[in-house]
C-alpha cells in the first residue's frame, strides 16, 4: 500500500488498485484524521507510530463504523487490512459535531465499493 497526501485529500492505494479516499482539508476547529492499529480502535490516540504500509492489502467487503473512541458528536469508520495472516486497520474519524464534514471512499477502478461523510 502506499499513501498519497495532496490537494486536501489524502488517498491509501493498495497493490490490486483499491483507493481509501478521505479530505484532510482543515475547515475550522474539528479534530480529525486517521490511524492504523492491529485491532479495532477504542480511543484516537491508539494509533501505531512506526507503521510500514508495503505489501498490505484492503479487505474490500469491511467498511465498518468504530463506536467508543471518545468523539464529540463525531464518527470514524475502520478498514481493515491484511499482509498474510496478519491484520491491522485503518480508522478515519472526526471528532466535530458534523458542521464541517470529511467525505470518505473506497473505489476499485471505477466501482465504488463505500463512501459517507464523517
Amino acid at each position: 500500500m502506499k499513501i498519497f497526501d495532496r490537494d486536501g485529500k489524502v488517498n491509501f492505494v493498495d497493490a490490486n488498485n483499491v483507493l481509501v479516499g478521505f479530505d484532510n482539508t482543515q475547515d475550522c476547529c474539528e479534530d480529525f484524521g486517521y490511524l492504523f492499529t492491529p485491532e479495532l480502535p477504542t480511543d484516537t490516540d491508539a494509533g501505531v507510530v512506526d507503521f510500514d504500509p508495503s505489501g498490505w492489502v484492503f479487505d474490500r467487503a469491511f467498511c465498518e463504523p468504530v463506536n467508543g473512541l471518545g468523539l464529540d458528536k463525531g464518527e470514524a469508520v475502520a478498514f481493515k487490512l491484511t499482509k498474510g495472516e496478519d491484520v491491522m486497520y485503518l480508522t478515519l474519524f472526526n471528532a466535530h459535531n458534523g458542521y464541517y464534514g470529511h467525505g470518505f471512499e473506497m473505489t476499485l477502478g471505477d466501482e465504488n465499493l463505500h463512501d459517507g461523510i464523517l
